[in-house]
C-alpha cells in the first residue's frame, strides 16, 4: 500500500509539492535531499509542513491522486500555479529494483564524495526547521511501534570481511575525533536524569533515564539525546526535556 503527500510552505501557508510514495514510516515524505532546484529554492526561504492527505491506498489509485493535484493546483516551471512539481505525476515505479550494473555506476559514482561543512548545516538547519501536522506525527508515532527491521540479519563472512578491512584502514582527523569526542560527552550527559515526554504539547509521562524512555516509547536513544540536546525537534512524534530539578 501507498501513500499521497504534500508540502505546504508555512510563509504564505500554500502547497508547493505533491508526492507519492509506499515506505512504512514516512520517510520519503520528509526527505530534503533528492528533491529538484526549484523545490529546494522554496524550502531555503521558508519552512514547510508535511501533510499525508491519502494513507493506505495501491499505488495505482496514489498515482491517479498526484495527477489529479497537480493539475489542480498548476505548475510554476510552466506558469499554471504554485507547484514545484517537474511533472503532471503518475509515473511513480512501485518495486523498481536497479540491476548489478546500474547499482555498481552509482556506487562508483557516489564513492569518495564528501559533503562539505556548509553543505551539511544547511542540511542540519533544513531538518531541524522541519514541521509536521498532528495526524502525520501520529502515524509515525503507530508506524514506529514494534519496529524491527534489521532484527537477526546476519552478515555474510564476506561482507564482514569487506567491513573489517574498510574499518581497519579508516583514519579519523584530529578534527574529527574532537566532534566524535563532544558527542559522546553530549550523549553521556544527556542520559542520566529523570526525562519528561511529550506528545502533542501533553505530558505523556516520565522516565528515570534515556533507556527506560526509549524502551517504554520504542525510540531510539541516541535520538532522545538528540532531542535533548537540541539537535533535534522530536523523535518518533516525541518531544523530550530534562525534568528540572
Amino acid at each position: 500500500m501507498a501513500y499521497v503527500y504534500q508540502h505546504i510552505r508555512l510563509d504564505k501557508n500554500e502547497v508547493f509539492y505533491v508526492g507519492i510514495a509506499n515506505d512504512k514510516n514516512y520517510e520519503r515524505a520528509h526527505l530534503t535531499y533528492g528533491r529538484s532546484r526549484l523545490w529546494s529554492n522554496i524550502v531555503n526561504k521558508t519552512e514547510f509542513l508535511v501533510e499525508i492527505i491519502y494513507d493506505n491506498i495501491s499505488f495505482e489509485e496514489c498515482k491517479v491522486k498526484e495527477v489529479q493535484l497537480i493539475k489542480q493546483y498548476g505548475r510554476i516551471d510552466i506558469g499554471t500555479g504554485c507547484l514545484a512539481n517537474l511533472t503532471f505525476g503518475g509515473e511513480g515505479v512501485l518495486g523498481y529494483k536497479p540491476t548489478e550494473d546500474q547499482r555498481k555506476r552509482n556506487g562508483d559514482r557516489k564513492r569518495g564524495k564528501h559533503l562539505s561543512e556548509e553543505h551539511r548545516n544547511k542540511l542540519r538547519q533544513k531538518m531541524l526547521g522541519r514541521q509536521y501536522s498532528a495526524e502525520s506525527i501520529d502515524k509515525m508515532r503507530i508506524a514506529a511501534i514494534g519496529n524491527k527491521k534489521g532484527l537477526g540479519h546476519k552478515k555474510s563472512d564476506e561482507v564482514k570481511k569487506r567491513i573489517g578491512l574498510a574499518s581497519a584502514s579508516r583514519r579519523h582527523t584530529a578534527e574529527s575525533r574532537k566532534k566524535i569526542s563532544e558527542a559522546n560527552m553530549v550523549r553521556e550527559g544527556w542520559s542520566k536524569g529523570v526525562i519528561v515526554a511529550y506528545q502533542s504539547n501533553e505530558q505523556i509521562g516520565e522516565f528515570k533515564n534515556t533507556s527506560e524512555a526509549a524502551k517504554e516509547l520504542g525510540v531510539w536513544p541516541q535520538n532522545i539525546c538528540k532531542v535533548l540536546a537540541g539537535k533535534r525537534n522530536m523523535s518518533n512524534g516525541y518531544f523530550f526535556k530534562r525534568k528540572s530539578a
